[in-house]
């Protein structure tokens, strides 16, 4: 009999399934559905970015829905990757319920205000009666493109025990952020806290406690890869929940097994802890783990390569790069840029907007499907976008930028162009190709849904890192997620 394993991606906008034969490792089939999850905080005025983690389950199990129920119940692993950096917080208690005729999960109805569609949210804080009172106490998810965080307040902070920062968006300056601008009551609703994938595997394999990967931990900041811990006593000694924090575990353990049959994946199918989207993403990509980098641009973008195995990162290193745990106890160098795929959102956006003023509504595929075609006529000129309106983790305050204007650059194939070249600059200042030689790195391996969609991008890249790019269609990183599990020592997989 075949058996299959499902890896699921949640992302930031969008959400993938994919079923992949345990024995092959071929994909057999793949999903995927927008989330249209942000909400419309009031903390969007401070820089706040959230999303609704109802919307965001609904999304994962309509993937799962449209697989077959006859491969589904031959699953015997689930491998789940997502948004790294983000959290959210809930009580276990009460969390979500189990819909025997549907076979799916579902998160308990909550107590907030009609308008945030029944989560709690920030200010007002919720009632401390809520837990009491039977109803399920949830947030919203705080993404890793929350900018609350700003620079003044990070700098009062303590220093991390570790060789990785914490930024603007990283769970655990969100967590302070929450606890000093927030009444003593607005925490004490919750006893859990994680990533939304760690909601979900709580969800779906009943824990009360969350389990959360070494990759995912690194991303929330105050945890040290190297003694695989948080900074708990400098935690402590700052007043921060320690409580929230959730347990951590190898990438290739299991976090838990499905409480009851989903979508015909029998119950008591093991499920691995959430895993970082950039590490799963390298994971299915690459072919030769030392001589290839990987460039994936969605929303955001990342420039990567594997470390040597005896590779350790040194703390208070004042490099641009940042190293997070991967695989197999090694560290994946990571060049990771706050404006990627979402420069070209708001590019198309502003577009689209145009036309509405003028009276003429174009739907924005329409605009993709011209300004991408557009940007490959495009010629050589002077015209240089600087793409970091988003700033960067290293400097949140940069700011985008438009230089050399002429008069022949002022059309759409040259801005187009000038886009696409300023975003690819943006990562090659990160990292340079000549720093990537020095490493062994000979080619380029491209992935991403922004990235595999534009073949200006792909020009960009070939040009200015000088270096052969091959463009994976079948990536990403819910086959990563996949793949991960299937590689897990977990015993004979069929069991």
């Amino acid at each position: 009999m075949t058996r299959y394993v499902l890896g699921l991606d949640i992302g930031t906008t969008s959400v993938k399934s994919v079923l992949i034969n345990a024995d092959t490792g071929v994909c057999v089939k793949s999903v995927s559905k927008d989330t249209l999850a942000t909400t419309n905080s009031p903390a969007k005025s401070i820089g706040g970015s959230e999303q609704d983690p109802e919307r965001i389950l609904s999304a994962v199990q309509l993937c799962i829905g449209r697989l077959s129920r006859d491969l589904l119940k031959d699953v015997v692993r689930i491998g789940i990757s997502g948004q790294m950096h983000g959290v959210v917080l809930w009580n276990h208690e009460g969390l979500s319920s189990y819909n025997d005729h549907y076979d799916r999960y579902e998160i308990s109805p909550g107590s907030g205000d009609e308008e945030s569609g029944g989560h709690h949210h920030l200010n007002p804080a919720p009632s401390s009666d809520d837990s009491a009172n039977g109803s399920t106490v949830i947030s919203n998810v705080f993404t890793w493109q929350d900018n609350r965080c700003n620079p003044e307040f990070l700098s009062t902070l303590p220093k991390p025990k570790s060789h990785l920062r914490v930024s603007t968006g990283y769970g655990c300056a969100t967590l302070f952020w929450l606890l000093r601008n927030n009444p003593p009551e607005y925490l004490d609703q919750f006893d859990c806290a994680g990533s939304v994938m760690d909601l979900i595997i709580c969800i779906i394999c009943g824990l009360s406690r969350p389990i959360m990967s070494y990759q995912v931990a690194a991303s929330w900041g105050y945890f040290d890869p190297e003694t695989a811990s948080w900074n708990l006593d400098l935690l402590k000694s700052a007043g921060f929940p320690v409580h929230l924090l959730p347990k951590v575990a190898k990438p290739d353990e299991i976090a838990g097994y499905l409480s009851q049959p989903w979508y015909s994946i029998p119950s008591g199918t093991p499920v691995g802890p959430a895993l970082g989207d950039m590490q799963c993403s390298v994971l299915s990509t690459i072919t030769s783990r030392y001589d290839e980098a990987v460039m994936n641009i969605s929303t955001s973008a990342q420039l990567s390569y594997v470390m040597p195995p005896n590779f350790q990162p040194q703390e208070n290193s004042s490099d641009n790069l940042e190293y997070f745990p991967f695989f197999n106890g090694q560290y994946l160098a990571v060049a990771a840029s706050l404006n990627g795929g979402n420069i070209l959102m708001h590019f198309v956006k502003f577009l689209q907007d145009v036309t509405v003023e003028l009276g003429v509504s174009v739907p924005q595929e329409k605009i993709w499907d011209r300004i991408l075609t557009l940007g490959l006529e495009s010629q050589p000129m002077s015209l240089t976008v600087t793409p970091t309106v988003h700033g960067e983790r290293h400097n949140p305050d940069l700011k985008g930028s438009l230089l050399y204007i002429c008069d022949t650059d002022i059309n759409l194939p040259c801005v187009v162009r000038a886009i696409c070249r300023g975003i690819i600059t943006n990562l090659r200042n990160f990292l340079p190709p000549k720093r990537l030689r020095e490493h062994g790195i000979m080619s380029i391996q491209g992935t991403g849904s922004a990235l595999i969609r534009n073949q200006v991008l792909q020009e960009e890249i070939k040009q200015q890192f000088g270096m052969d790019l091959v463009v994976n269609n079948s990536a990403d990183s819910a086959m990563g997620a996949a793949q991960a599990v299937l590689q897990a020592k977990w015993g004979d997989i069929s069991t």
